[in-house]
């Protein structure tokens, strides 16, 4: 009964303050609120059933007047549906379900065909308002704000006093975390991919890390090592074939030098990347500022990745992985006599296994052609 009272009263406390940051940012007296409350009840009752599709249609409208543009905002933005501070029949979302769709309306994906719209596009005081709201709201909700908070710290700058104390509300922990059946997900990773200052990149990522490392002394210590393997994974996935990372080499180094102190205090021989990216995250780290962390990774994933799993072991199966191998001997190897004897080894199995295959398709080559002369 107490929660539910305490819940009731945030609610109308929410509410309240949307609507007078509304009327103190567009300065309408309260006569004009009212008539504004009766042109939104008639477009509601116009039946238009796109649900959020129209409210993004009015934002983006070049005939609608800016107070609606907030309304429809704001009420994009509300927590959860029945926080809504403004008039609104939808019912696409529960008054127990967190409101991430609506916030996948701001161009964040989310829905094959949704709007790409941007808080950029805006005018300015239509961006004051948004930044009030978010201000308000993201302290009791904060991952409903985050990808708004992004796009509000790409209009505001680094120079913004107000940019600072934004950050500070950017939720970097995630139930997604935890997830062991995919659908993995690290709030950095809209931070590091929008067009965010580079400060905020980085404190973005040293909180994530911080975050990371807290799970280990917290109540799910038990799932340590999972956060620590699926932060990897979503890392490995920003890499393309050609070992580009999209929010560039020096914050991704930052990343692999966290990774590997943790997979190595963990010490159960897993790596924090599957083998066959190992030129991929080579490529990424190429620079000459990165020659320490590229042998510190290099001797992990040869001599340290001692699980036998298809993740973790480096085999020669392929030619282009033998051709790895071999540069990684010639770079590596000649001053590192413990690398230098596992990469030989591995060399040595490899060439073995390629040769063994070759000969296997010539001698199937042979009997198929044979086969076939029989049948002319």
């Amino acid at each position: 009964m107490f929660a539910g009272t305490r819940t009731w009263r945030e609610r109308a406390r929410y509410i309240s303050r949307v609507r007078r940051i509304l009327a103190e940012t567009f300065n309408v007296s309260s006569q004009e609120i009212a008539e504004q409350n009766r042109i939104w009840q008639e477009w509601l009752d116009l039946g238009d059933d796109r649900g959020w599709r129209s409210l993004i249609g009015l934002i983006k409208s070049d005939t609608t007047g800016d107070i609606f543009k907030a309304r429809a905002a704001a009420i994009l933005l509300a927590p959860r549906h029945m926080w809504s501070p403004f008039a609104w029949k939808s019912k696409e979302f529960s008054a127990t379900t967190a409101n991430d769709s609506y916030v996948d309306a701001w161009g964040y994906g989310g829905y094959e065909n949704a709007p790409n719209y941007k808080i950029s596009d805006l005018s300015p005081q239509l961006q004051t308002f948004l930044l009030k709201v978010v201000d308000l709201g993201s302290s009791s909700f904060p991952q409903i704000y985050n990808r708004a908070i992004v796009q509000l710290l790409e209009v505001l700058g680094a120079e913004e006093e107000r940019a600072d104390d934004l950050f500070e509300r950017y939720r970097f922990d995630d139930p997604w975390m935890y997830s062991q059946e995919g659908g993995v997900r690290f709030p950095i990773f809209e931070l590091l991919e929008g067009n965010v200052p580079e400060k905020f990149r980085q404190l973005g990522i040293e909180k994530t890390h911080t975050v990371i490392r807290n799970v280990r002394f917290g109540s799910q210590s038990d799932k340590y090592q999972l956060v620590v393997y699926n932060y990897a994974s979503c890392i490995e996935n920003k890499l393309d074939k050609q070992g580009r990372c999209p929010y560039g080499a020096e914050l991704f180094a930052s990343q692999l030098t966290f990774l590997l102190d943790e997979c190595e205090a963990i010490g159960n021989g897993h790596g924090p990347f599957a083998v066959w990216t190992i030129d991929r995250v080579l490529t990424a780290i190429r620079e000459e500022q990165y020659a320490k962390l590229r042998r510190r990774y290099v001797r992990h994933a040869f001599l340290k990745q001692t699980c036998d799993s298809v993740l973790d072991r480096f085999h020669v199966y392929e030619p282009e992985e033998l051709t790895t191998a071999r540069q990684i001997q010639r770079d590596y190897g000649a001053d590192d006599p413990e690398l230098g004897v596992q990469l030989e080894k591995i060399i040595a199995e490899g060439e073995a296994w390629l040769s063994k295959k070759m000969e296997e398709r010539r001698s199937r080559s042979e009997r198929i052609a044979s086969v076939l002369a029989k049948m002319r």
